[in-house]
């Protein structure tokens, strides 16, 4: 579990600089940057939400210095998840000043210890390849993004989630939306470890009821 940007007073400026993440840390979690390593997984959450940005997302140098010692402990066969709220990579039809800050700059470190990245705060449902908008030499991980899951506040989309199956050198995603009450299996992705990082085969579109 991490914070996201309205985990902090939003419009009231005063609560915000005094309280910032006070109440998450007494109701949530005082840490917001958990770690959680066995032999088949690490997931490490970082917190990209800033007292002076109200919406934005920042991410530091030290917190990539972490991530990669954090990382370093994990089995070499463990799948690397990273979390946090603001967006490392984003579908190609967001401009970049939608990822976090300095994200750009410091995705070629993130790439080389992660498998996969997890994010939120844009309300939508999607999974891919960071490699379609980043041209990193040999390096590629795959981006998940969550939607909404169970908030009216929808934006442009219905409630939806994702689930991820792991094996060894494969990842599968599989996206579900809300129709008529119910969640449906829609589009599932399968990522293939490659040389050159993770790789989509084509995906496949069923339709299941649950």
């Amino acid at each position: 579990v991490i914070p996201g940007n309205h985990d902090m007073a939003f419009y009231n400026v005063w609560r915000r600089a005094t309280q910032r993440l006070g109440l998450f840390r007494e109701l949530v979690t005082d840490d917001p940057e958990p770690f959680y390593c066995d032999d088949e997984i690490a997931v490490l959450g970082l917190n990209t939400a800033r007292v002076t940005h109200l919406r934005d997302g920042r991410i530091r140098g030290w917190q990539v210095r972490r991530m990669e010692e954090r990382m370093s402990t994990a089995s070499a066969d463990a799948v690397r998840v990273l979390v946090t709220h603001h967006p490392f990579d984003l579908p190609v039809d967001f401009h970049h000043r939608e990822l976090v800050w300095r994200g750009r700059e410091y995705l070629p470190r993130v790439v080389r210890c992660i498998d996969v990245m997890l994010a939120g705060h844009m309300h939508i449902s999607f999974a891919g390849p960071t490699a379609v908008r980043f041209k990193i030499e040999g390096q590629s991980a795959i981006f998940v993004q969550a939607g909404t899951a169970l908030s009216t506040r929808r934006r442009t989309e219905c409630n939806s989630f994702h689930t991820i199956r792991v094996s060894r050198g494969e990842i599968e995603t599989e996206q579900w939306l809300e129709s008529h009450g119910r969640f449906e299996g829609q589009k599932r992705v399968k990522f293939y470890k490659t040389e050159t990082g993770w790789a989509p085969v084509s995906p496949a579109t069923p339709s299941v009821e649950v």
